[in-house]
């Protein structure tokens, strides 16, 4: 461990803190203008100026070398922060590129079940089922829609879908400007 002399025999490792460093630097400066304002002949300032200055003679020294040491953790942690996005952005285009082929094949297992006409297939290892999706609307035109199926949220009115399709499994009514999708299927695996 280097050590570093700092004041009158006092010796400290280079573990020290920035802002003790900066601190002492105050300090330095406090006592030098104290001694530039006292009484002293100008020969007692510039020996009482040398004393201290001995005293101080590696701060200097000691907050560069503490601020170089601070900027290169930074410049790391930079580079790691760039890392990290980088491999964010890989592994959120790897799920996309994932989830793209996961879609496919449930379509294709779909089309191929629905063409063969079997509406469950039971394997070895796993069953798959077609089944049908809950019913989802779509809304072409708001403004047709009496206001309890509207939901507005300042500065925008919304439809709301909840409502329409609690609407539509009670009486089996296609609201205006609304459509009911009840014919989607998909597929469970288990």
């Amino acid at each position: 461990m280097i050590k570093l002399t700092f004041r009158k025999g006092y010796q400290m490792s280079d573990s020290r803190k920035l802002y003790e460093i900066r601190n002492d630097m105050w300090d330095f400066a406090s006592k030098v203008e104290q001694i530039e304002d006292s009484d002293l002949n100008d020969l007692e300032k510039q020996e009482a100026l040398d004393k201290l200055s001995a005293e101080y003679v590696d701060l200097g020294d000691e907050m560069t070398e503490k601020i170089e040491a601070v900027a290169l953790h930074m410049k790391n942690t930079e580079h790691t922060i760039k890392a990290c996005k980088d491999e964010a952005k890989r592994l959120t285009e790897r799920a996309r590129r994932l989830q793209c082929n996961f879609d496919w094949f449930k379509q294709y297992v779909l089309m191929a079940m629905s063409a063969g006409n079997k509406d469950k297939v039971e394997g070895k290892l796993i069953n798959v089922t077609v089944r049908k999706c809950p019913p989802s609307v779509t809304v072409h035109d708001i403004e047709l829609l009496s206001n309890e199926f509207k939901v507005v949220s300042e500065p925008t009115v919304r439809a709301d879908s909840k409502a329409i399709l609690v609407h539509f499994k009670e009486t089996g009514e296609i609201l205006s400007g609304t459509t009911v999708n009840t014919s989607k299927r998909t597929i469970l695996i288990r």
